[in-house]
């Protein structure tokens, strides 16, 4: 079938090379188009070494039972794969929570020229080296990635370079290779570990180090309570821990329970990245353009995350750019709606600096987000001075 085709694809049962019971199947593509891959639980492998078609094999993993047992679990899947005209779609479902089984293994292969937006309910993630942007979220296990994005271990990096990789999981460890841009990764709990980040990275861990590489763009740091280290960083540094240490380079600070510590970028060409509220900020008289401005817990908030908190009804009033989330087909395909809560972070330049989701469909919000992240706002002042805003916004989504 024609890469551009919209059509569902034959599965095939079948026997794997290892004797394991399997269900398979493939769809014509081209590099430079995307995976998109919803599944319930299990483990996901996903190897760089297809040419023009995406091919997967689901399998019961080598501990499973080779009886009855394995061949129902896979029947019991409810499989389907669409090849659309923006690259390759699978959806793997099981029909009732009795029927997933963590033991399942899909194995993909796609391009190496290629985009990834995976998203796992329960069970881990490991990709090999992708030339593309990767978003991998999973509901609670582990994810692995190897190098992402086109650059070489020697190429020139910068803050300006967008974010590649996405990265989240609710409980378990991320490590990811090299990546050629910028990366955003968050856990629930456990550790965080990167090689050279071309770009900015913005990290967070509900309990579990945060360990990285050289850091080419500026760098925002939130652990629950474990050391933060990075070999380098050019630009601006914001760190918050509940008593971990923090060491760059030879540098090494104690921070104290639920201090920031901040430092000026060490590159004149990223003076402007925003940094916390600190020093003479935290004792901002109350006078100020944004209303209710007024409370110590805006202040705090100020000091501990880099922004104050300002109702989202009184934010949207100073919107100037907003850009309409695309709703996903995967999500169209399997009837998925409603209203998606976004928490963000407004930089002091009225761009959009961080995204993450509150409440509604995984799918939904990570739409929502990439629309907002493109949204830009009146700078909010106080004294005359622009200051960092946190807010939240809602997207509804709603099938005609």
């Amino acid at each position: 079938m024609r890469a551009g085709a919209t059509a569902p694809q034959t599965l095939s049962s079948e026997v794997s090379e290892k004797g394991l019971p399997a269900r398979s199947g493939r769809m014509s593509t081209r590099p430079g188009l995307q995976l998109t891959l919803r599944a319930d639980c299990g483990k996901i492998q996903i190897l760089t070494d297809g040419a023009d078609e995406v091919r997967y094999v689901v399998l019961s993993g080598p501990d499973s039972r080779i009886n009855g047992a394995a061949a129902l679990a896979l029947q019991d899947l409810a499989l389907t794969a669409n090849s659309t005209p923006r690259g390759a779609v699978l959806t793997i479902r099981a029909r009732t929570k009795a029927d997933c089984r963590a033991d399942l293994i899909y194995e993909i292969h796609v391009p190496h020229r290629y985009d990834l937006d995976v998203a796992l309910q329960a069970g881990d993630i490991i990709t090999q080296e992708i030339d593309g942007l990767i978003a991998l979220s999973t509901g609670g296990g582990e994810i692995r990635a190897a190098r992402v994005g086109a650059g070489s271990p020697g190429i020139k990096g910068s803050a300006d370079l967008p974010f590649v990789a996405r990265l989240a999981t609710a409980g378990g460890n991320i490590f990811v290779g090299d990546v050629a841009g910028g990366l955003r990764a968050s856990t629930g709990g456990g550790l965080i570990s990167a090689g050279d980040v071309h770009g900015s990275a913005v990290l967070r861990t509900g309990g579990g180090d945060i360990r990285l590489g050289h850091v080419f763009g500026s760098v925002r740091f939130a652990s629950a309570g474990g050391n933060i280290s990075a070999k380098r960083v050019d630009g601006s540094l914001w760190a918050d821990t509940a008593g971990g240490r923090v060491e760059i380079g030879d540098s090494v600070k104690r921070p104290a329970a639920r201090k920031a510590y901040t430092e000026e970028p060490t590159q004149e060409r990223d003076a402007g990245i925003r940094g916390i509220l600190s020093g003479p900020q935290e004792e901002m008289p109350v006078d100020t353009d944004l209303a209710g401005f007024t409370d110590l817990a805006r202040v705090l908030d100020a000091f501990l995350w880099g922004g104050i908190r300002v109702d989202p009804t009184e934010q949207q009033r100073r919107l100037l750019i907003s850009v309409a989330p695309v709703y996903p087909e995967v999500a169209q395909l399997a009837g998925i709606e409603g209203d998606v809560t976004l928490r963000i972070l407004v930089i002091r330049d009225g761009t959009v600096g961080d995204v993450s989701p509150i409440a509604g469909p995984p799918v939904l919000a990570r739409a929502g987000m990439r629309a907002v992240e493109q949204w830009r706002y009146l700078p909010a002042r106080v004294q005359g001075y622009p200051v960092d805003v946190i807010t939240t916004v809602t997207l509804a989504f709603r099938l005609r």
